[in-house]
């Protein structure tokens, strides 16, 4: 045996250990088969990876072997389950292994805990253990969550991240806002923690797996008791890179006292043929939509809103309790899940399933174990490998020595072991469950400033229901909505919301109107707005743009007309909840100038980001007609700041019509030009956080200017952050079609390419553009004959695939991906109502109308040199904010006759007091950029304006070193110089009053 001795004055052993080994059954295929692992004593196993070489390594403890106490027990067994070596890890301390990774050096991560029983009032920590390729220990860490270690940590699960550092989750008592907080550490390549954060409230909060998200982000799975419906309810907390909360959400209900609980144990991500990530699958147990007692539970959630897009419950029949443990992916788009059922006290059984990735088929269900006597068989952890699964867990009915041992179980492709295992009989359905949202008080290590206060969700009560057996229905509603009146009806843009609804924004009977529908397309409601500004009424208006925001709501963007005999037209925003009801409105602008806004976003600091036109030809004589405009705010909907930007060359028209917040929290805008009165340019704009020009592009695309009103370009950033722009192109080297440009992170033109749809080879109009989930861009359009559609292309705008086409002089406005993988596609038909209606089509996942034969027209364009911009920003005096006593809100609800696609007009009523409207939400109190950061740089820190007074400074160490202190008196920004700083994680905290709040610095070498 070898012994050394590790930082924390523990020893650990290891070498070659006696096991036994029972062989269950002689199978004609080898890839059939249960065995155990072990010796006389107890031997557990919680976690299991497939290994590069085809087999598999076991995690758990062991007092059968070891230095006393529990032990961690590391087995690694070949492909056909035989065992190669085993490891102990441990001391006379208790340690447990609860999770296992292998590294991408061949080595394993593995986490754990470990506590001393001899002493009295001992608490229990978390122990992260890194070895080489052959399980001889590298290093191990003992972390403590606060000075002191004043509770219990336990660490559930780790992984190694795609930067080469580990992140771990768990439950502790150690810090929080009391009972359990779920966790969130992570540790460098070496094992030095760079920060540990908590989330929870009050009750019981409690983290079970994690795993990396789309873009450096992570999603941890688990349960709560401190939100949600009542009792406990599945926990999913989307985390940004470096721990702070992106969004946090519940999903359960409430029947009885007795019926109240719904957990989750287990994370996947699912991915499409593509092989992008298409969801989140996350699964546990309930009984509250359970058929009997408790089943198995399985939810389906959108990857970066947490949105559901389906769910399941599984009730083995004759056992009184059903969970599930973990769950993978197959290479078919199946998915499986393993976990125990209980038929009595002390007598379990591991179980399989196999489902289909939308939840609609349950195609195979396995029970494990002896058939009687009392027993105690788990599966806890789940492999997918070639033609089948590998099941870990323990189990004590086969020894005769009534000790449990390690258990691993190989199956086929439907879970067939060839020995010890029941085709059970089970019941399956579909069941709808609302998310509701939360947000956890986040808290940091004790040497850090407490966070903003805690945030409490309203319990929300979902009743079960059984989903259609119709295949239309399992597959994804599909839906075919037009909405009107007498007038003009049209929608602009669209998003999804909590729940499945959709809220369409829009213009109907000439004023702003937002739609809302539910997941079948049926109206909730179809509501028109009037504001009020300067004492007048909005006589006229329309939304623009909308954004789903991360409190499951919605922000809108437009216009109002105030003046029946001024043109003048101001901006206006309305925010509401994910009900309906209004968080705030605000009205910008003078009476001597026109604002209007096309689009907006929701920023990561909880604001939000507009893009529009501007014109104020009165007090800016040598500006152009119009120009380009961004306007920033705050949370709470303050102005930030407004910036105007004129192309110096006679422009007379300048519009922004799309934004976006890039990855590093700049802005990208896809605006028009027109230029001499004889030709329209598309301008691709890069802006910082502050406003500032970072690169600017134009392309030439028509030289007909009666085309201007017809054109909306659109701008997205794919994963690879480079920047994707559409636009029409009437160049006239080539017939019309739609132009598509790729550039770089930078803002420099990669290449730029000419796309026929492939239905209609005339002037094909683009309108709105984004990544879907199979790393395809989806571009809407429109033909200047008689309709409009969706098609999809490749990363490199090689190829491309009809996905939508209708004929029925439908202009589309917007579409994008819905939760269900299909297609939401908004605008205007002619075809039904007087003089146009609103139309919503909803497509399943695999509806296409007609498909391209994949020939694309390519070819080079002429592209200008960069755009010299005048960069102005608006006279304070100029751009008004309406006070709260200014503007209350009314609207008008039409309640829709779908029979004869006519409205009759509803009563009108008030949406409340103007405090109201007017209620700030959370706001960030700073913002810092860049973060992450190289030593030795600066970087610039940012007080919201609508904060007053002298602001304090500090940045410490994660140990609470002071190394830096500042203030800000009137300025609300300052360059802070890293020089000197050693690579690591700092606290930076800004306290202004009695308020302080703290975010972390990541600086690297």
């Amino acid at each position: 045996m070898s012994i050394r001795i590790i930082e924390s004055g523990r020893t650990i052993v290891s070498g070659l250990l006696f096991y036994v080994v029972g062989c269950l059954a002689l199978v004609a295929q080898p890839v059939q088969f249960q065995k155990t692992y072990g010796g006389s004593a107890v031997d557990e196993s919680y976690g299991m990876c497939h290994t590069s070489d085809g087999g598999y390594a076991l995690v758990g403890k062991t007092n059968s072997f070891g230095a006393g106490n529990f032990d961690v027990y590391l087995v690694k067994v070949d492909a056909l389950g035989n065992e190669e070596w085993s490891r102990t890890i441990g001391d006379a301390n208790q340690n447990n292994g609860r999770a296992i990774w292998q590294c991408s050096d061949g080595g394993y991560i593995i986490a754990g805990d470990t506590w001393d029983p001899a002493v009295p009032g001992a608490f229990l920590e978390i122990w992260i253990v890194r070895t080489d390729a052959l399980g001889n220990v590298e290093w191990s860490r003992t972390m403590q969550s606060s000075q002191g270690n004043s509770g219990f940590d336990f660490a559930q699960d780790v992984k190694q991240t795609s930067s080469g550092d580990y992140v771990v989750t768990g439950y502790t008592s150690s810090v929080g806002a009391g009972g359990n907080d779920v966790f969130f550490l992570r540790i460098n390549a070496t094992g030095t923690m760079s920060w540990f954060t908590s989330y929870g409230g009050s009750g019981d909060d409690r983290g079970y797996e994690i795993e990396e998200g789309l873009n450096g982000e992570f999603l941890i799975a688990g349960y709560t008791t401190s939100y949600g419906a009542g009792g406990k309810d599945v926990l999913l907390i989307g985390t940004l890179a470096f721990g702070g909360l992106s969004f946090a959400k519940t999903y359960g209900g409430f029947i009885s006292p007795s019926r109240q609980d719904d957990a989750a144990f287990t994370l996947e991500p699912i991915f499409t043929n593509g092989g992008g990530i298409r969801s989140f699958m996350l699964a546990g147990y309930t009984d509250v939509f359970s058929f009997s007692n408790r089943d198995v539970f399985v939810l389906d959630v959108h990857p970066q809103t947490g949105g559901v897009i389906s769910a399941a419950v599984v009730d083995f029949n004759n056992y009184i309790v059903d969970e599930a443990y973990d769950l993978k992916q197959d290479g078919t788009l199946d998915f499986v899940v393993t976990g125990k059922v209980t038929a009595a006290a002390s007598s379990n059984d591991a179980f399989f399933l196999r489902l289909s990735v939308n939840h609609a088929t349950l195609s195979a269900a396995r029970v494990y174990g002896t058939v009687s006597g009392s027993n105690a068989e788990a599966g806890e952890a789940i492999a997918v490998t070639d033609g089948g699964f590998a099941i870990a867990g323990h189990a004590n009915a086969f020894t005769g020595s009534g000790t449990k041992e390690m258990y691993l179980i190989r199956t086929d492709n439907v879970g067939l072991s060839g020995c010890h295992e029941l085709n059970p009989a089970r019941d399956f359905k579909r069941v709808t469950v609302t998310a509701v949202d939360c947000q956890p008080d986040l808290s940091t290590l004790a040497h850090h400033t407490d966070g903003p206060a805690q945030q409490s969700c309203a319990a929300t009560v979902t009743a079960v229901e059984c989903y259609s057996a119709d295949p239309a229905q399992q597959a994804g509603s599909i839906f075919d909505r037009s909405i009107g009146h007498c007038n003009v009806d049209d929608a602009y843009a669209a998003d999804q919301i909590d729940g499945g609804d959709f809220v369409l924004a829009g213009i109907s009977n000439n004023q702003a109107t937002i739609t809302r529908l539910d997941a079948a397309g049926t109206v909730v409601s179809h509501n028109q707005y009037q504001f009020q500004w300067q004492g007048l009424n909005s006589f006229a208006g329309g939304f623009y743009g909308i954004n789903r925001t991360v409190d499951g709501g919605y922000v809108v963007c437009g216009f109002a007309n105030f003046d029946f005999f001024n043109p003048n037209v101001q901006m206006v925003m309305l925010k509401c909840f994910a009900n309906g009801s209004i968080d705030w409105v605000r009205v910008f602008g003078s009476s001597n100038a026109s604002e209007v806004a096309m689009a907006v976003k929701q920023t990561v600091d909880g604001g939000y980001v507009v893009t529009g036109y501007y014109n104020n030809i009165l007090f800016n004589p040598g500006l152009g007609e119009e120009y380009l405009q961004v306007v920033k705010l705050s949370s709470s909907a303050a102005l930030q700041w407004a910036y105007s930007y004129d192309y110096a060359q006679e422009i007379n028209m300048q519009r922004g019509f799309d934004i976006i917040e890039t990855s590093d929290c700049g802005y990208a805008v896809a605006g028009r030009l027109e230029r001499d009165e004889d030709n329209v340019h598309t301008l691709a704009l890069l802006l910082d956080n502050t406003g500032g020009i970072s690169s600017s592009n134009t392309y030439l695309i028509t030289t007909d200017i009666a085309k201007y009103d017809n054109l909306r370009p659109a701008i997205c950033q794919s994963i690879d952050n480079e920047f994707r722009l559409v636009d029409f192109s009437d160049n006239p080297s080539s017939a019309d079609n739609i132009l598509l440009v790729a550039l770089s992170q930078a803002g420099v033109t990669q290449w730029q390419r000419e796309i026929g749809a492939g239905v209609i080879q005339d002037d094909e109009y683009p309108t709105a553009i984004e990544q879907i989930a199979s790393g395809e861009f989806l571009v809407t359009y429109n033909s200047a004959i008689n309709g409009g559609g969706l098609f999809t292309v490749d990363n490199a705008f090689g190829t491309s695939q009809m996905r939508y086409y209708d004929q029925r002089n439908f202009v589309v406005q917007d579409a994008f991906e819905s939760s269900n993988g299909g297609f939401l596609a908004v605008g205007q038909t002619s075809n039904r109502g007087v003089n146009g209606d609103i139309l919503a089509v909803h497509t399943d996942v695999n509806r296409q109308v007609n498909v391209c034969d994949g020939s694309v027209s390519m070819f080079n364009l002429a592209h200008e040199s960069e755009l010299e911009t005048a960069l102005v920003k608006f006279p304070a005096a100029e751009l008004s904010e309406a006070t709260a006593d200014a503007t209350p809100l009314t609207y008008v609800q039409l309640a829709c006759q779908e029979t004869n696609y006519q409205c009759k007009q509803g009563s009108e009523g008030s949406t409340g007091e103007a405090a109201h409207l007017l209620r700030p939400s959370a706001n960030a109190l700073f913002k810092l950029f860049p973060n992450p950061i190289s030593a030795g740089e600066s970087f610039q820190l940012f007080v919201d304006p609508a904060i007053q007074g002298e602001c304090a400074i500090t940045v410490r160490t994660v140990l609470g070193s002071l190394i830096w202190q500042g203030s800000l008196a009137s300025e609300r920004n300052i360059v802070i110089d890293t020089e000197g700083w050693a690579s690591g994680s700092y606290a930076l905290s800004v306290t202004a009053g009695s308020r302080t709040e703290s975010q972390l610095i990541t600086v690297t070498r």
